[in-house]
């Protein structure tokens, strides 16, 4: 594990931390448990296919999570929404940028055309995960 993945990942962990410390267990999805199976195979997949197809991954993750975190921020702004919340929002997006960022970089230009076609997948599953999340 480099550095970077392991800060990474401990961003990661520190996210989940204090958004659950706004969500209550009583509010949090049943999904959970496959969604924990979706992102560590979403994950393995493209280790097996070499480092650029990992960072090709995680960059077209973040992207779907810029998208998310700013749907939820916009949100809050229209409804009215706790300070310290949209805060914390806004951190994690910003978090959530440099992780992007720097993936892409790594990862390279141009994408094979297999590797653009699977984040392609990867940004629809994700987009698709919500959905069903807020319908369950």
């Amino acid at each position: 594990m480099t550095p970077g993945t392991q800060r990474h990942g401990e961003t990661e962990a520190e996210h989940l931390r204090r958004v659950e410390e706004w969500l209550p267990a009583s509010r949090r999805s049943w999904l959970l448990g496959p969604w924990r199976l979706a992102g560590w195979t979403t994950g393995a997949l493209p280790a097996l296919f070499g480092s650029r197809a990992v960072y090709g991954t995680i960059a077209a993750v973040e992207t779907f999570v810029d998208t998310h975190y700013q749907q939820q921020i916009d949100h809050l702004e229209r409804e009215g929404g706790q300070d310290r919340l949209l805060a914390l929002l806004r951190q994690c997006q910003a978090d959530e940028l440099h992780h992007r960022d720097e993936a892409a970089a790594m990862a390279g230009q141009p994408l094979p055309w297999v590797l653009r076609a699977w984040c392609v997948v990867v940004g629809t599953g994700s987009a698709a995960a919500v959905v069903v999340a807020r319908r369950v």
